[in-house]
């Protein structure tokens, strides 16, 4: 009975895989949280913390996964410029591309600053490994989700969808910290005891 059941759900086409990636990310990781004491950690936000960086972490490797996959499917390797002046052919500073290239920028920039880091163990991983949000673990997954939806980004609906979303993220998350401004705890994610800024 159940395999009938699968049979008839439509599958999910290859192309809009992409986009429901991007959009979870979007959409769940606001919202990501457990209540505060679930987790044992050495920070009071922790169990805020963990839970959105494990789902970026989580997604952003899924994302690699598939761009991977794609790169592997289209041979990516044979499209690459052998020489220089290929190279700079194909690099056009028009303004469409600056993002990219400020994206790129300050790829290099923090691979290097890791590298050349008088503590290469925190620049790493961060001060707390599982936590901490300015890692190069962290900024990879960052880059990663960049790269990921600025390649499969391609039609006004895409667009007009992702905007949705952050939208909606931005008044549902504005909404919980106006909730907890005045003592409702919404999702039950503030501490249990007195809290004020």
């Amino acid at each position: 009975m159940p395999l009938q059941i699968i049979k008839k759900i439509p599958a999910i086409k290859a192309e809009y895989i992409p986009e429901m990636l991007w959009l979870t990310v979007t959409l769940l990781i606001p919202l990501a949280g457990v209540s505060q004491y679930y987790l044992l950690s050495q920070t009071e936000m922790s169990h805020l913390e963990l839970p959105k960086v494990a789902l970026l972490r989580t997604m952003a490797a899924c994302m690699l996964i598939l761009l991977l996959f794609q790169a592997f499917k289209l041979n990516i390797v044979s499209c690459c410029p052998k020489s220089v002046t290929e190279l700079i052919e194909l690099v056009r500073f028009t303004p469409k591309h600056w993002t990219i290239y400020a994206v790129t920028l300050f790829t290099i920039s923090t691979v290097a600053a890791t590298i050349l880091s008088s503590n290469f163990k925190i620049s790493m991983w961060g001060y707390a490994p599982g936590l901490d949000g300015y890692s190069i673990y962290n900024t990879t997954a960052y880059i990663v989700i960049f790269t990921f939806t600025a390649i499969h980004l391609k039609t006004r609906p895409q667009l007009k969808r992702l905007v949705m979303a952050i939208v909606a993220m931005g008044v549902i998350t504005s909404l919980i910290g106006f909730f907890q401004h005045f003592g409702i705890n919404v999702f039950r994610l503030l501490p249990s005891q007195e809290f004020s800024r």
